[in-house]
């Protein structure tokens, strides 16, 4: 197993050959669409990656990656911390027609042969990892120890006397 900082391309024809899977980081700040969407940008992302040949007879990759980042608490709008997990399974083509090719339910890429870039793997799924509302837990958020009494939202409600109308 390969061990220690990920380079920004590897050649992974040669992994598939030898099955050597690869471990290592790379700074967050090369997952550059990521980077817009946090707070913090100087944590490095835990990679893993193995390359094998799969059913249709193309390269596939197979990786994960772990990192904490920081998003803002959509109900205090304080910084919390937040764990991400990716796994990521893509078959990788040379051109669009083979990636036409690719069956329906797998994912594919186009790579420039015999390089790909790990955070163009990883990238993705780590968005898609991302909370759709990031919150802190109810007893670890500021804004939720107000007052036990005062609801936090108040819903008004403009058509709610529409049904007593329609009934009559």
């Amino acid at each position: 197993m390969q061990e220690g900082p990920l380079p920004k391309k590897i050649d992974f024809t040669r992994l598939v050959i030898d099955g050597t899977p690869l471990h290592g980081t790379i700074p967050i700040g090369r997952f550059v669409r990521l980077t817009r969407i946090i707070e913090g940008s100087d944590a490095q992302v835990d990679v893993s990656l193995q390359f094998r040949i799969g059913d249709s007879q193309k390269p596939v990759a197979v990786g994960s990656a772990s990192v904490v980042v920081q998003l803002v608490c959509q109900a205090c709008m304080e910084q919390m911390d937040v764990q991400l997990e990716a796994r990521s399974t893509v078959t990788l083509v040379g051109d669009a027609t083979e990636l036409d090719s690719v069956p329906p339910d797998e994912d594919g890429m186009v790579v420039t042969f015999p390089f790909v870039s790990p955070t163009e793997l990883l990238e993705d799924e780590m968005i898609l990892s991302l909370p759709m509302v990031p919150r802190h837990s109810l007893s670890a958020c500021s804004a939720e120890s107000m007052t036990a009494d005062e609801p936090l939202v108040t819903t008004h409600r403009p058509f709610a006397g529409l049904s007593r109308l329609i009934e009559d």
